[in-house]
């Protein structure tokens, strides 16, 4: 079956969503651009998505995460984005993918005027249509969340998966803030031999670290109420 790179981005369903630069700019000079790259996805999107991993690198980036279910809460922040497609969403004009597309591209296009100050440059940054592709399958989610954690490794910038500090994998290892959702990705992990959750989530990594396959080695994971599609 083909695989659908543009899958429309619906309440309650999990999604790989991934983009790079045009002509393999760099996305990210420094640290502070890592960082400010994250803020603004918290900005834009944060209200609307449950986000699980994501490794950046410095010409793309891909996120693990979720559409929230609509609520009357997420009705209201809607409202207050104060733009043409969060009316036409809430006057039933437009749909609710049509919505996200538009703060994709609002979270897309702020990053990208703020950069293109500091490096002296005009024009698009991005590719013009980012991929998002459905998570249906709890192999699938586990799969792309080794994937991105194991990013650094693959293209050959780290040899360790602690040692790339621009992707979600150290903000699981303690208590630290973060844009990230961690409870429902630990709890996936059962705690064997009197491991905690944690140290099951970096012995599943390290099961993995040189298999590039289609889904990574689980020795068990809990049948939890985690739903990917709805």
């Amino acid at each position: 079956m083909k695989k659908d790179y543009y899958a429309d981005l619906l309440p309650n369903c999990c999604y790989h969503i991934y983009n790079k630069s045009i002509d393999g700019l760099k996305l990210f000079h420094n640290r502070e651009n890592y960082e400010f790259f994250l803020k603004r996805y918290n900005d834009y999107l944060g209200s609307y998505m449950a986000t699980y991993s994501f490794a950046l690198i410095p010409n793309h980036f891909h996120f693990l995460a979720k559409c929230k279910p609509l609520s009357e809460e997420i009705l209201k922040k809607i409202a207050k984005e104060n733009t043409k497609k969060s009316y036409a969403f809430l006057q039933g004009e437009i749909d609710y993918n049509t919505f996200m597309v538009s703060q994709f591209k609002r979270f897309f296009n702020s990053y990208a005027v703020i950069l293109n100050k500091q490096e002296k440059r005009q024009g698009s940054l991005f590719q013009h249509k980012f991929k998002r592709i459905g998570i249906k399958k709890r192999e699938h989610f586990l799969y792309m969340l080794w994937y991105q954690h194991h990013n650094g490794i693959h293209h050959k910038m780290v040899k360790e998966y602690a040692h790339w500090p621009h992707s979600s994998y150290l903000a699981y290892l303690d208590d630290r803030y973060s844009i990230l959702t961690k409870d429902t990705v630990l709890k996936l992990f059962v705690n064997e031999n009197g491991r905690t959750l944690r140290e099951e989530f970096v012995r599943f990594h390290e099961d993995n670290k040189g298999d590039l396959g289609l889904y990574p080695k689980v020795h068990k994971w809990k049948d939890s109420s985690f739903d990917f599609m709805g």
